[in-house]
């Protein structure tokens, strides 16, 4: 309750994600806390869990379980990943997650930026670009 800032992801949507969500305590204290709270959306897709899905299908997921306008903010990669990474992650039936804000959204706030680390053929985000976001937000906030 006495926390600045509460980060849902990065992580599996169905396996990571949405088993903390389906506690309704954990659901209230999320919902009543005066934190920011913010959605770090995944990278990549994820096969047989997450196939096509763009930025608004993994939030409108998190939102059947703690609710619409709950999340303050979606942290959303919009940077790119080499032709041999790409080629090995659709290969496995994995895409990068597309983004897909309407025209007319006003929460929550989207934040793009290239959160990119490519290391030994796998995309992650890079932890230092995430932290600055997240501390960039914080000292807003």
């Amino acid at each position: 309750m006495k926390a600045d800032i509460i980060a849902i992801g990065p992580g599996s949507l169905y396996t990571s994600i949405i088993p903390n969500l389906v506690f309704s305590e954990i659901v209230e204290a999320i919902k009543t806390s005066k934190a920011l709270k913010v959605y770090i959306c995944n990278i990549m897709t994820q096969p047989g869990e997450t196939d096509g899905f763009t930025v608004l299908d993994h939030l409108r997921e998190i939102e059947k379980y703690i609710g619409a306008e709950v999340i303050d903010y979606v942290i959303v990669n919009t940077g790119s990943f080499s032709e041999s990474v790409l080629k090995r992650y659709e290969s496995e039936g994995a895409t990068p997650v597309r983004l897909d804000i309407p025209l007319d959204c006003k929460r929550p706030i989207f934040i793009c930026s290239d959160l990119v680390l490519e290391r030994d053929g796998i995309v992650r985000h890079h932890p230092y670009k995430l932290a600055e976001v997240i501390l960039g937000l914080v000292k807003e906030g």
